[in-house]
């Protein structure tokens, strides 16, 4: 059986004598992370107001998987808060490891700290061009319409304009 939950320590990579202990996240962790992204995402569309919505959805799906696929680093799929909550068990800055301290980091030791995390977790980043596909990340986001919400070829058509966030 593999278990997950492993601790692991990595000196800052720019700041001289620091290090932040980790440990990878399993299944539900992950999970968690995802969900927890895919509901910001969601309050961004709801945010943008029912005409932007229609325009977004008339764009071709087939499309939109084809630059998701490309453009997408598995790691933006996961909520950093989620990540590094969960992933930061400790360090030997001055000031105690808790939430208030985690959230106050600085972009780039965010940045790194959730890079760390997801690696050991099995989330790849994304393979170069001249990878072979046997390297690129099994997991990439694909913006997926409901069938639900889909009547014909264009998904825009089956949602009342009601239902569309204003």
């Amino acid at each position: 059986m593999a278990l997950k939950g492993r601790r692991f320590r990595r000196d800052h990579p720019t700041e001289e004598g620091i290090w932040i202990e980790f440990a990878e996240l399993g299944w539900m962790s992950k999970q968690q992370a995802r969900t927890a992204r895919q509901h910001d995402q969601f309050a961004g569309i709801r945010h943008m107001g029912g005409e932007v919505f229609r325009e977004i959805t008339r764009v071709d799906p087939a499309e939109i998987r084809r630059q998701t696929e490309a453009e997408t680093d598995p790691h933006d799929v996961y909520d950093t808060y989620t990540i590094l909550m969960q992933g930061i068990v400790s360090w030997n800055y001055p000031e105690p490891c808790n939430p208030d301290a985690i959230v106050r980091l600085d972009d780039e030791t965010m940045a790194w700290a959730k890079r760390e995390i997801l690696e050991a977790s099995d989330v790849r980043p994304l393979a170069s061009p001249a990878s072979s596909p046997s390297t690129a990340p099994s997991t990439v986001p694909v913006v997926l319409t409901p069938p639900s919400l889909m009547n014909g070829n264009s998904p825009s058509s089956a949602i009342p304009s009601a239902a569309l966030p204003t």
